[in-house]
C-alpha cells in the first residue's frame, strides 16, 4: 500500500462535499482514489464533542469523543459515526465551487497524512484547472506552502490564479 505512486490513483468526482462551509452552497468534491488505500479506522479525541466530529476529522468514519455537549468529561467515551468522513479509498480531496464571473473558488484541499509526497494535491489542482480552462482559480486564504507553490506553478503556466499568500514567498 505504501508503495502506491500518484499516477496509480484515479481522480473521481464525488458530488457535493459532506463538509459544512460558512460560505458557498454548491460546493463539489473531487478526490484521488485507489482501492488499496486502507480505511482510516477509529480516531480518539478525548477533548472532542460529538457535535464537533464532522468539523474536526476528515478521514475517520468513527471518532471516539470524551466530552459531553456541555463540555463536561464523559464517564465512558462515546463512539460517534462521522458523517463527513471521506469516501472509502480516498487519499486526498479538493472541495471547490464554480462561481459567477468565470471563477472557481477552492474552499479546501487535504491529503491523508500517510499518503503525502505522491503529488496528489497537484493532480487535483490540475484537474480543476483543466476542467475550467477559461476560469480564474481563487485559492482564498492560502494556509500552506504547498498550495502557494501550486499557485506559483499555475501562474507560470499562464493561468489566472489569485489567493492571499500571507507572505509565503519570503
Amino acid at each position: 500500500m505504501s508503495d502506491l505512486t500518484g499516477d496509480q490513483f484515479s481522480i473521481e468526482y464525488q458530488g457535493r462535499t459532506p463538509l459544512q462551509y460558512k460560505r458557498g452552497s454548491q460546493i463539489e468534491r473531487i478526490a484521488a482514489v485507489h482501492p488499496d488505500v486502507p480505511p482510516a479506522g477509529r480516531a480518539t479525541r478525548p477533548r472532542g464533542r460529538a457535535s464537533s466530529v464532522p468539523d474536526m476529522d476528515y478521514w475517520h468514519p468513527e471518532v471516539e469523543v470524551g466530552l459531553g455537549e456541555t463540555g463536561r468529561p464523559l464517564k465512558k467515551p462515546k463512539v460517534v459515526q462521522n458523517p463527513s468522513a471521506a469516501a472509502p479509498g480516498t487519499a486526498a480531496f479538493l472541495d471547490y465551487e464554480v462561481r459567477p464571473q468565470n471563477e472557481v473558488y477552492v474552499h479546501y484541499m487535504n491529503t491523508r497524512s500517510d499518503m503525502t509526497k505522491r503529488g496528489l494535491g497537484n493532480r487535483l489542482m490540475d484537474t480543476v484547472a483543466s476542467q475550467f480552462p477559461q476560469h480564474r482559480i481563487n485559492l482564498g486564504q492560502i494556509e500552506s506552502k504547498h498550495v502557494y507553490n501550486m499557485k506559483q506553478r499555475l501562474s507560470r503556466e499562464g493561468r489566472d490564479v489569485v489567493g492571499n499568500d500571507r507572505g509565503w514567498s519570503g
